[in-house]
């Protein structure tokens, strides 16, 4: 048990990680970091540092939440995770999802959802700690709908979880893997960060294969279920 927790909490941060790397993220990275150091013009590297944790933490107060909900509903449905009717649509919605990855089509949230989130986030106070913080809250709607397929996937890693601290420290380590680049760039350090190229389809592609080898996985587990 101990090692499928230590697995997922990693894959959650990696996969925050490779998210930042993606062609919808890492482009923004530096506008939204100018964005959170306000009109500060001699802001200095720890303070930037902070800024950008601050932002991070909200985005990750959010997910984290969603991470607890799920987690908490996942014990109602103990006794049907393990039935066909559930794998076969689990699996189902995985291909669905990897299939986004590969830019066959966008799957996004609701666009009022994210013009509302955009309006009050462009309120806020930038270079101010609780304006940056009260930004990643509104922003990870916004952000949710860039990532949406590994967001959703990691959501129902949570709710298989049946725990809510441990589906909330899934989410968390998601949106710590994802603003990690954002810390290095508030604390000066950009230069470590990738250039932007067309190798970050990779990156996305890669998650789109992991998800259809997932999808195997769930149903190598139907015993009348032949899989290749």
């Amino acid at each position: 048990i101990l090692g499928n927790t230590i697995r997922s909490l990693l894959f959650a941060f990696l996969s925050g990680l490779g998210l930042a790397a993606t062609p919808c993220v890492l482009p923004m990275l530096p506008i939204i970091s100018t964005i959170i150091a306000g009109q500060s013009e001699n802001i200095t590297r720890a303070r930037g540092g902070m800024l950008a944790a601050f932002y991070v933490l909200g985005t990750a107060v959010v997910w984290s939440g969603a991470g607890v909900l799920a987690g908490s509903t996942g014990q109602q449905l103990q006794a049907y995770t393990s039935h066909p009717y559930f794998l076969l649509p689990a699996a189902g919605v995985l291909v669905l999802l990897s299939l986004a990855m590969f830019g066959i089509y966008d799957l996004q949230m609701p666009a009022f959802l994210q013009s509302k989130a955009q309006e009050k986030a462009s309120g806020l106070r930038s270079g101010t700690f609780a304006g940056v913080f009260l930004m990643g809250m509104f922003s990870s709607v916004i952000a949710g709908a860039c990532v949406s397929p590994i967001l959703i996937f990691n959501l129902g890693a949570a709710l298989e979880s049946r725990d809510p601290v441990l589906g909330g420290a899934i989410m968390f380590l998601m949106a710590l893997g994802m603003g990690a680049p954002m810390i290095l760039l508030g604390i000066g350090a950009g230069w470590l960060l990738p250039k932007a190229g067309t190798w970050m389809n990779t990156v996305k592609h890669a998650f789109g294969v992991v998800m259809v080898g997932l999808a195997m996985a769930i149903v190598t587990a139907i015993p009348w279920m032949p899989v290749l």
